[in-house]
Formats: C-alpha cells, structure tokens, sequence
C-alpha cells in the first residue's frame, strides 16, 4: 500500500505529539508499505527510517513562521497519489484522520494563560497566520464530514471516534547499571524512592499542589522527586516555597527517556499531557505510574482494561491532601513492588506493534 503521512511541522523534542508521524511512517516501511512524510518542515530529518521519503514544502521555515492555507493546498495536491492517507494534522482531513495536536486556537489561549493585556497582545501579534489557520480547520472538518474519514485518537477517543492504542517508541529494557550510575548522578540513595514527574507541556504554578503533597508525607525524607521541565528556576523556586526544595532534582528535558526511567520507582502522571507517551514510556519500562484521573490514557491504569494487578493508581483528588494520600497510600510496604511487578507484565502491550496493527486495520477497511 502507498501511503502519505501528513503533518504540519514535525518537532524534534520526542514528547511532541507531531513525532506520531515519524514513529507511524518508519513502522508501516518497516511492513512493506510504500510510505511518505508529507510536511511543510521538520526540524530532524534524518531521524526518519531510511526507507520513507521526506516530501518538504519550507525545510527551513521557522517554528511560528505558517502558511496554514499554502500547505493544505500542497499538501492535497502532493498526498493525492498515494492509497491511502494518514493525517496527524487538524489542517488536512485523511483517510486516517489522528487529532493528536490541539486546535490552533486552544494552543493559543494556552500560551496567553496571563492576566497582562501586554503578553495578550503580543502574543497575538507574534500569530498573523492564526485568522487562516482557524478558517482551514474549519474547512478540514467540513471535508471530513463530506467524505469517508476515519476520525480517531491515541489512547483516548470522543463520541463518535475510535481511539487507536496507545503505545511507547522505546523497545530497550532499562539496565541495572544505568539505574546505579544514575542515581548515584542524582544523589539518590539505593533505599530511596525516585518518583518521575514531567512538567515538559504545563506551567510549573501547576506542580504546587503535587509538591504541597509531597511535603506532608509521612515519610518524606525517604523520597525524591525529579522534574522533567523547560522551567528549571521557576520549579527551583516553587520547590522551596512548598519546602521539598531538598528533595527536588531538576532534570530539564532529555530525548533519551527509556534511560532516566530506569532510574524511576515511580512515574507521576499529569492531565495536561497531549500524548499520553510519558504514561506508556513508563509502563512499557516496568515503572508504575499515579496518573491523574484526567489524562491520556489513564485507562490503562484500571486492572479491568488490562488484565492484570493494578499497574499504578488514578488521582482523583489533586489538591495536596490528596496527593499525600495516595502516595502514602503507594509507597506503604509491598505496594510499589506489587504494581511495579504488574507494570512488567503488561509492558508488551506497550509495544509499537499494536498500534500499527490498528492502523493497518482502518486502512485497510
């Protein structure tokens, strides 16, 4: 089968829901299907499998430089040879229609989540394209509904959509080794308990409550909390507000994540993830995750939808009692090792392979 696989502009950072597009084009190649990349720019090429053509209409465009219209038209006319087409754009209504990035103007208020009319404005005047980008969404879901589009999402799905498995892009087990040269990197000690939180697509104002928890464990010297961020000082200094300074280890960002999990006793989940990669990186290393009731894929979580013990425990209280609860309620005797047993065995389910044999599936109906 020839197949295009449509995206707007493809991130470099492995967390971006856009690198969905990578990771689908290099599997079905890697089945035999003629595959291609249609973009208008992506920042690594040469991360793509050898065997997919790269199709760039602006290869160095820069990160808000759009042209929302120009690239649907290209994009049309580029991807209407192939068999079939896959879209993890909301620009371009595919025979696989993937809503892994949020609408241009839900990202937008995001950025302006600010109480100064100054960052509003300038904000907005650094987006001269928006007006075209909500015209041409508005035109995708108008030819999705004229069409036969299969809409669908990774790991979660809305009424009226199907959602695809979830799944992880890491294949390696974590190394005993690594988790001792890590820790002892990150000052940990062998019976502490390291507990993973990433903060990469959130404000870190939004980890006060998890870090007012964390405070009031009873056991708090016996934790340490690594925060993966682009804001390592605003952490840094909420940290000592909410007196778990000492146990904080900023951590940036890192492309190498199967490594710091191997670390990790325990992944903490939060709602404000777009992929849900994090949560099934997590699980496919043989970490259990707390995972707030809210985000993608806290399904997974649930012992009915996976056939197995408990692999980690839904957060429905997010205020500091209840996240004191629940990790007291976790790291309370043989807990941990029980769901980090559980994480281990369900851990093939997070293989790439399920999501591709669902693809395939719909593309194929």
């Amino acid at each position: 089968m020839r197949i295009a696989v449509v995206a707007e502009h493809i991130h470099r950072w492995p967390w971006h829901p856009s690198r969905w597009a990578t990771d689908l084009a290099g599997g079905l190649a890697a089945r035999g299907h003629e595959v291609a990349i249609v973009c208008d720019a992506i920042d690594d090429p040469w991360s793509v499998s050898e065997r997919v053509r790269v199709l760039r209409r602006r290869p160095g465009r820069a990160l808000r430089s759009r042209q929302p219209i120009r690239f649907v038209r290209w994009a049309t006319r580029t991807g209407a040879p192939f068999d079939r087409t896959i879209s993890l754009t909301r620009l371009v209504a595919g025979d696989l229609w993937i809503a892994c990035e949020p609408r241009s103007w839900n990202s937008f208020v995001r950025s302006v989540a600010s109480p100064s009319p100054a960052t509003v404005l300038l904000e907005g005047l650094s987006r001269p394209w928006l007006p075209l980008a909500l015209v041409g969404e508005v035109r995708a879901r108008r030819d999705g509904r004229s069409r036969p589009v299969a809409c669908t999402r990774i790991g979660h799905a809305r009424d009226g959509e199907h959602a695809l498995p979830l799944v992880s892009r890491l294949a390696d087990e974590p190394s005993s080794t690594a988790r001792g040269m890590l820790r002892s990197a990150l000052r940990i000690d062998p019976e502490q308990v390291f507990m993973l939180v990433s903060a990469v697509d959130a404000p870190a104002r939004r980890l006060r409550d998890l870090f007012t928890g964390v405070a009031r464990l009873r056991h708090s010297a016996g934790v340490v909390l690594g925060v993966l961020t682009h804001e390592p000082v605003r952490v840094l200094r909420l940290g000592h507000a909410t007196r778990v300074g000492d146990r904080l280890r900023i951590l940036g960002t890192t492309t190498d994540m199967a490594s710091l999990l191997a670390a990790a006793d325990l992944a903490i989940v939060r709602a404000s993830g777009q992929s849900g990669r994090f949560l099934a990186d997590a699980i496919r290393m043989g970490v259990p995750v707390l995972c707030e009731a809210g985000a993608v894929g806290a399904s997974i979580v649930e012992p009915p939808a996976i056939g197995s013990g408990p692999v980690g425990r839904l957060v429905r209280d997010c205020t500091p009692a209840g996240w004191a609860g629940v990790l007291d309620l976790v790291l309370e005797g043989s807990t941990l090792r029980q769901m980090a047993g559980a994480a281990e065995s369900v851990s093939p389910m997070m293989a790439m392979d399920h999501l591709l044999d669902a693809v395939e599936r719909t593309l194929e109906a």
